[in-house]
């Protein structure tokens, strides 16, 4: 299965539509040949087989980035990650805008306003209180809904 959607995706031009059945029978896939090989007792094969799963499915992603973006951000919505494409680029977008208007300060980071309570680590954010984070953490927060970059 993950041998066809890397023909597909190479050989069409525009983005590949990968189904969530399709994502299972690959996830199956990659852990059955996990299992089998470690069953065995093979680890140096398990652990080659690691690597070109991890290279295969880099190159793959890259691939789906780049085709989704020159398609003019447009996928099928049935396609598994269809979402988090979209989230990616907004994400991207919106740094670059934060960056460009000098929203974000020397250290990389921004201000936010905390959603709700939540925890992460050591540090407690308190719901409607402003703070700064990393600029990264912050869009990434603020795609879980979390915070909201102001």
């Amino acid at each position: 299965m993950l041998k066809e959607l890397i023909k597909k995706e190479l050989t069409s031009k525009d983005l590949v539509e990968v189904s969530n059945e399709e994502l299972e029978a690959i996830t199956k896939f990659i852990n059955e040949n996990f299992w089998w090989c470690l069953s065995r007792l093979e680890l140096e094969s398990c652990k080659t087989f690691e690597r070109v799963v991890n290279e295969v499915i880099e190159l793959l992603a890259k691939v789906r980035i780049q085709k989704y973006v020159e398609q003019d951000f447009k996928i099928s919505p049935k396609s598994f990650d269809s979402h988090v494409l979209k989230k990616f680029v907004d994400a991207i977008i919106k740094f670059y805008r934060l960056s460009f208007k000098g929203q974000v300060d020397s250290d990389g980071t921004v201000q936010v306003k905390i959603k709700g309570n939540f925890r992460i680590g050591n540090r407690d954010y308190i719901e409607n209180t402003i703070t700064s984070l990393n600029i990264i953490e912050a869009l990434a927060l603020e795609i879980l809904g979390l915070v909201e970059i102001i």
